[in-house]
């Protein structure tokens, strides 16, 4: 069972990163630089991927923000994820073979974003940009192309 998993970190203070993999050639790459701030990667499955790798990784930038990832199949990815500003929340989910988040950010304040993938060969590109914004986005079945 080989797996990658990278965290970098700087001028952090108070932040927490977990991860949970079981499977094979799962990987997660993460840069966070914040305070109070939490990220959480919970992976089943093979060939999962949150973070493109150690040149192109997730981020978090800014005060008490938090991420949760879920991501159960194989060959599920989240490619590029940033979050910055403060107070942020964020969830992902995906579940099934070969869904793709490509790209997602949130900037600002007070943001809250729930995006979920079911099935197979599904992608999103997500972006939030300002304070006080809500995105709840949900995509089920095959070959489906989410843009927001």
């Amino acid at each position: 069972m080989k797996q990658v998993f990278a965290i970098t970190a700087g001028l952090a203070m108070l932040f927490a990163s977990t991860l949970a993999q079981a499977g094979d050639g799962n990987g997660v790459y993460i840069e966070q630089v914040a305070s109070a701030s939490t990220i959480s990667v919970t992976q089943s499955g093979n060939q999962n991927r949150v973070g493109l790798g150690i040149n192109s990784p997730m981020s978090q930038y800014g005060k008490a923000n938090r991420l949760g990832v879920a991501q159960t199949g194989s060959g599920n990815s989240i490619d590029r994820l940033s979050q910055d500003g403060g107070n942020n929340r964020a969830s992902l989910s995906q579940t099934g073979t070969g869904n793709k988040v490509e790209f997602f950010r949130q900037t600002g304040a007070d943001n809250v974003a729930t995006l979920r993938q079911t099935g197979s060969y599904n992608s999103m590109v997500a972006v939030q940009n300002g304070s006080v914004n809500l995105l709840n986005a949900a995509q089920t079945g095959a070959y489906n192309v989410l843009l927001v």
